[in-house]
Order: structure tokens, then sequence, then C-alpha cells
């Protein structure tokens, strides 16, 4: 069995890596110390903090089926987020009941999804925070405008940017 391991290193820049620290709580060996970053950063920051979580350990989440109970296809769409580490899937999830509170699930449009869950991923010291449904579809939209590079793999997927358009109608 292969494995694979990807470093990334940043030389000579002490204060990038003092920077990434104090203002993000980004060091080595994070993967269960990860913690939210810095109460220094403003609502804005926080949000593209978050927008770049979703590109390195994110997913967003779509999927049309058929299923025999229901009449018609059946989609499913969230924003997951997954680390080894609950502190940060804590903080994530705060974040984002600020963005779309709980109570936008309060309304007619019916998606499959739940509206969030916390879970482990079996075998692996992992877990992962999901938000589906219309809470998922605001925060993707709400998110997908900020004007901070991301992942096009991510968050310009055709069929996502079409199903979100559909939303609207």
């Amino acid at each position: 069995k292969m494995s694979y391991m990807v470093r990334f290193k940043v030389c000579a820049a002490s204060q990038w890596i003092q920077d990434l620290q104090e203002n993000f709580n980004i060091g080595p060996r994070k993967t269960y110390r990860l913690g939210p970053p810095s109460s220094k950063l403003n609502f804005k920051q926080l949000l593209c903090y978050l927008i770049g979580y979703v590109d390195g350990d994110g997913c967003i989440f779509f999927r049309e089926s058929i299923r025999p109970r229901y009449k018609g296809p059946v989609k499913q769409f969230s924003v997951n987020f997954a680390s080894a580490s609950i502190t940060i899937l804590d903080w994530v999830k705060e974040i984002i009941d600020k963005v779309v509170p709980i109570e936008f699930s309060q309304t007619p449009k019916k998606l499959t999804m739940p509206n969030s869950k916390t879970k482990e991923v079996k075998g692996k010291n992992t877990k992962c925070y999901s938000i589906g449904g219309i809470r998922a579809l605001l925060l993707f939209s709400f998110l997908k405008d900020f004007d901070v590079p991301k992942l096009q793999r991510k968050w310009a997927q055709p069929v996502v940017l079409t199903f979100l358009e559909e939303q609207k109608q």
C-alpha cells in the first residue's frame, strides 16, 4: 500500500510564521491542536478564514438521486467541515450560526439534508460538522460572493450554481 505525504514549508519568513500563529492559530502539528483564530480578527476576516477552511478541510456537496418512496428526484446539498479537533468544529458551528441562524431552517422550502450535525468518521480520528438544507444554501450563497481567492473546483461547480439559481426562483 502506497502512502503519500504533503509538506508545506515556509522558509526565511519568520514574520509570516508568527502572524499565522498569532492571528489564525495555525502552527506546526495542528491536526489535534487546531483551535479558532484570534479574537483580534474582525467578523469579515473570520468569514475569510471559514472560506479557507472549506478550501482546505471542507466539502461542498450536491447530489440528485431517485428514491422509490419520493415522487421525482431528491436533491441534497450540504457544506461539510472535517477536523480531528472538536474545538475548531465548535467554532465553525458558532460562526455559521451567526451567519445563518437556526431560525432560517423554518421555511417552506424542503430539502432532504438535515440542518446541521456533527459525526465521527468511522475508523479515523476525524469528526465532521455538516450543515444542510436551506441554511447550507444561504451560507454558500453568502460566502461564494466574498472577494477572496477560493478553490474554483469547490466554489464554482456548475451543478451547485445551477441548483442555487433554481432555489432562488
